[in-house]
């Protein structure tokens, strides 16, 4: 017992420190570092949720794009840096369940990383450049089954959520599509364009003036349903491809060994900011679904649920990480 009594009188400073410190988070600026290139989707609405916390803190919040390796390099910066709350990543279905699924990262992500919550989710579209002759999915298809070599399937990157979603079509149609990866959306907007590859599964929010301006067509959305902001848009069930669909969710982790003091104050900011009018209508006119975690734990076990889920897909499937 004396020894006992001991050791809390000497923790009692260090746990006294970690106390003040979650009291006075955030006391400096937090960096958030994004494995998606800037001005995607993706990256809007991180900045809109950064802008609300700055606003509610009186911090700076900045964005701080990394990309490469299908979100790797971002996991790998925010897993060795300080577990102090002041870096964050944008955990999202790749970093945390389909890359994990595929190969053996140079991360654990449970082990590595601590999750804060979720932010938001939404589908994507199959979208082909305006020169193309493919109106329909079955276009696309029959387009890839005449032409010599097949056609060409622009991704965000080994074991993005594009990745899978084309290989899981490519199974349903028997059609010869060749995976080509990128480092994210903002590189394949300018070969999409240029008819450099045929096609690719990208957010609304990042090709939505595009699309406006008719430099490039949607054939369908990979959705259990459609979204009302486009009506008339099918599903890719309903274009005769049941099972390509995958809500794309985002959100915030930590290095592992942050304070769960800390974890549970950056869960509470931005739960809080969550309904901040400035992005719940931008996610509103974009297809964006605002989507909170209900504890940091949950979240982790999104993870958890969601490994396990693609995990089936990417054996059944034998995709590699090329």
């Amino acid at each position: 017992m004396r020894i006992l009594l001991h050791l809390l009188v000497l923790a009692l400073p260090t746990l006294g420190a970690l106390c003040a410190q979650a009291q006075d988070f955030p006391a400096k600026p937090i960096t958030i570092v994004n494995p998606l290139t800037a001005g995607t989707g993706v990256d809007v609405m991180t900045r809109l949720y950064a802008d609300a916390v700055a606003r509610e803190t009186g911090q700076r919040v900045l964005v701080e794009n990394k990309t490469g390796s299908g979100g790797i390099a971002a996991a790998l910066a925010v897993k060795d840096a300080r577990p102090d709350g002041y870096t964050l990543l944008v955990a999202h279905i790749g970093t945390q369940s389909i890359l994990p699924a595929m190969q053996t990262p140079p991360y654990d992500t449970l082990k590595d990383f601590a999750p804060i919550t979720e932010l938001f989710y939404f589908p994507t579209y199959l979208v082909v450049p305006a020169a193309s002759p493919a109106k329909t999915a079955a276009d696309l298809v029959a387009l890839a089954k005449a032409r010599p070599g097949g056609i060409r399937l622009a991704s965000q990157g080994v074991g993005s959520g594009t990745h899978i979603l084309g290989a899981i079509w490519q199974d349903l149609a028997k059609a010869p599509i060749e995976h080509v990866p990128y480092r994210g959306s903002g590189q394949i907007i300018p070969d999409l364009l240029a008819g450099r590859v045929d096609m690719s599964f990208i957010s609304y929010l990042t090709i939505r003036e595009l699309v406006a301006d008719g430099k490039l067509r949607i054939l369908a959305v990979a959705s259990p349903t459609r979204w009302s902001g486009l009506p008339n848009v099918p599903t890719m069930a309903e274009a005769g491809y049941p099972g390509v669909d995958q809500d794309t969710w985002f959100g915030l982790a930590a290095p592992a060994g942050t304070a769960t003091a800390i974890i549970t104050k950056l869960f509470d900011l931005f739960v809080k900011v969550s309904t901040d009018p400035a992005l719940v209508k931008r996610a509103g006119d974009d297809g964006v679904t605002i989507a909170t975690s209900k504890s940091p734990q949950a979240f982790g076990e999104l993870w958890v649920s969601e490994g396990a889920r693609w995990g089936k897909i990417v054996r059944a499937l034998n995709i590699k990480a090329e």
